[in-house]
C-alpha cells in the first residue's frame, strides 16, 4: 500500500490534457499546478493560498473553473478547482472532489472507483496544443 496516482483528463478553455493526479485524503481541496492551469486555460474565480503538509509551506494560488474533469470515465462539467504555484504534483485530488463524485478508494489494490456516476457525458479529445485564434 502506497500513494495512489490516477490519470485524469482536464478540459480547459484552450485545450484538453491528461495529468497524473495524486489521490490525497489529507487534502481538502483539489489543486492543479499553475503550469497545467496556464497550459489548458481557465476562468479565474478568486485568489486563494494553501498550506501544504510538507514543511507547512504556503503556496499562492487561485480558485478557477475548468470546462470539465474526467475521472475514470465520469465527467464533472465546470469543476471548480484551484491552482497553486510550486505544487510538486501535476494534480492533487482532494476530499472535496472525492466526496462530490462518490469516489471510493481501494487501498488493497491502490486504485479508485466511482460508486455511481451521474455525470457521464462526451469524453473530450486530448488536445495538448492551444487553439489557434
Amino acid at each position: 500500500m502506497g500513494e495512489i496516482h490516477k490519470k485524469i483528463i482536464l478540459e480547459g478553455t484552450e485545450c484538453t490534457v491528461e495529468v497524473n493526479a495524486l489521490i490525497d485524503t489529507g487534502a481538502s481541496d483539489t489543486i492543479i499546478s499553475k503550469d497545467i492551469a496556464d497550459k489548458i486555460g481557465y476562468e479565474y474565480i478568486e485568489p486563494k493560498d494553501f498550506t501544504v503538509a510538507k514543511k507547512g509551506e504556503i503556496l499562492t494560488g487561485a480558485i478557477i473553473e475548468l470546462k470539465s474533469m474526467n475521472i475514470v470515465g465520469c465527467i464533472r462539467p465546470k469543476p471548480r478547482v484551484s491552482y497553486a504555484k510550486g505544487l510538486s504534483e501535476e494534480m492533487v485530488l482532494g476530499t472535496n472532489t472525492l466526496q462530490e463524485m462518490g469516489i471510493i478508494i481501494d487501498m488493497e489494490r491502490d486504485d479508485i472507483t466511482i460508486k455511481e456516476c451521474k455525470l457521464k457525458g462526451k469524453i473530450p479529445i486530448l488536445t495538448a496544443i492551444k487553439k489557434e485564434e
